[in-house]
């Protein structure tokens, strides 16, 4: 941990690994610490194993856990935490600005600021943190979290590009992920050892600590704790249910002798809610990325008193009181809304569209856009817009390869999509150029990068490599 200038001199702040990471999951409203957990995958992964895959059903607490465990290394632990509920915290262009960020810090303890990085330095930095790792006889861990929760397709298309951006097989680094190991396994090196850990369920006096505000007996926390199935995610789900009853012990005795749909005890706030609120449920619902109480408000064009209001109306919508920032307090409610609320998906689509549209000088609305037109099935629409000034800019907004190749890809399957054979052509023959480009070219910045940091002569030998292959 360290202390960083903001400029001001009445004010600093700490700054650690988990505060340099945008995504850090928050910790839930009571968490319940899982130390021994925690201690028995420290152990695990000292222990001459080199990755180790977290496993276990939804809501179990996968994201809670690993949070957890970067909290316990918070000069050490350097992590990514997917949500497929957020497109942008997979986005392959920010993820490496993340890790970048933190390794940055990690080996030099400076804070890298955002949009001031050089992409070529992040192998550089790999390099310098094995150093310290050797010097100090430390171990660096890289915790990876989410990527179960993507689409087989997003997740294939993220790990394509993320795999090459990690330093797997460095002997002083250790990795954790979230989900089945075969999802990792194809990632790592047949030589390195790699195990699974499946997480424990809550027992009863976990149950009876997370309900500790009622103070309900160890009867009642077995019963409920055999209803939810020992799922934390469940658990907290009847718990926020329970937070706003006047009667608690008579709703969870309820929700124990009938066992209702968890999600569907909230969804008794919305069923009589008027249209408005529906329409911000639905939008927060289906356009995943962070949203703004203004962004709702320029989207749905529904003044920002009145989204407050109708907000305050439900108790499953985060707003957080700094940044204005608003979200739902778990991903599966969030997909729960987005299956009772289908019939408003087209709308909101359009709507979203239609702002990004007005949107088109910023950057990152240019970026989404076409990602926008993908999911609603807009196929004409997309191709109209990948015209070939599109894919230069893409590359200037984005100063790497990956932006130009899921452009690309888009392009292609939707010209298959709709069987269009000049545009099947111009998008295969765009791929075939980026591929060949991204296995022998070097871009400049690791050049830079290199005489940067003084190593002029492997500076020369890359870039005349790069000139010897395009001979």
């Amino acid at each position: 941990m360290s202390i960083h200038s903001t400029g001001s001199p009445e004010f600093t702040e700490l700054v650690d690994l988990p505060s340099l990471n945008l995504n850090f999951p928050l910790p839930p409203p009571i968490e319940i610490p899982r130390d021994s957990l925690v201690s028995t995958v420290d152990g695990l992964i000292n222990d001459r194993v080199y990755a180790v895959a977290i496993e276990g059903p939804d809501g179990l607490g996968k994201t809670t856990f690993l949070s957890q465990f970067a909290r316990r290394h918070p000069d050490t632990a350097i992590s990514l935490f997917f949500s497929s509920a957020n497109r942008l915290s997979y986005d392959v262009d920010l993820v490496r600005s993340h890790l970048a960020i933190q390794v940055c810090w990690a080996c030099t303890g400076k804070v890298l600021q955002q949009g001031h990085y050089d992409f070529g330095l992040l192998k550089s930095y790999y390099t310098e943190l094995q150093q310290k790792a050797k010097r100090k006889k430390l171990l660096f861990y890289f915790i990876v979290d989410g990527s179960e929760e993507l689409s087989p397709h997003e997740r294939r298309d993220l790990w394509d590009q993320l795999a090459p951006l990690l330093p797997i097989g460095i002997q002083q680094f250790r990795f954790l992920f979230s989900g089945d190991e075969a999802l990792y396994r194809p990632y790592i090196d047949s030589r390195l050892a790699m195990k699974s850990f499946e997480l424990t369920r809550f027992g009863t006096e976990e149950t009876k600590a997370l309900f500790s505000a009622h103070n309900i007996s160890t009867e009642l926390a077995a019963d409920l704790t055999n209803t939810c199935g020992g799922i934390p995610g469940k658990l907290a789900e009847v718990l926020r249910v329970v937070d706003r009853e006047t009667s608690p012990q008579d709703i969870l005795k309820d929700i124990v002798t009938n066992c209702p749909e968890v999600f569907a005890l909230d969804w008794r706030q919305v069923e009589q809610a008027d249209y408005q609120l529906k329409m911000i449920l639905a939008y927060l619902a289906y356009d995943l990325k962070p949203h703004a109480l203004n962004d709702i408000t320029e989207t749905l064009q529904i003044p920002e008193s009145i989204v407050r209001e109708e907000l305050q109306t439900v108790n499953f919508i985060r707003v957080d009181k700094d940044t204005t920032d608003v979200r739902f307090v778990s991903t599966g409610l969030q997909r729960y809304v987005a299956k009772r609320l289908k019939d408003l998906e087209s709308n909101i689509r359009r709507l979203s569209i239609k702002k990004l549209l007005r949107e088109q000088d910023n950057p990152d609305s240019f970026l989404l856009l076409p990602q926008y037109y993908e999911e609603a099935a807009q196929h004409s629409d997309l191709l109209t817009h990948l015209t070939p000034e599109h894919i230069l800019r893409v590359l200037h907004v984005t100063q790497t390869l990956s932006g130009v190749h899921t452009a690309v890809r888009r392009g292609l399957q939707s010209a298959k999509q709709l069987e269009r054979e000049p545009d099947i052509l111009r998008f295969g023959i765009q791929k075939s150029i980026v591929s060949e480009l991204s296995s022998q070219y070097p871009w400049r910045s690791e050049v830079a990068a290199l005489v940067a940091l003084r190593r002029d002569a492997e500076a020369r030998a890359l870039a005349n490599g790069a000139l010897f292959k395009g001979l």
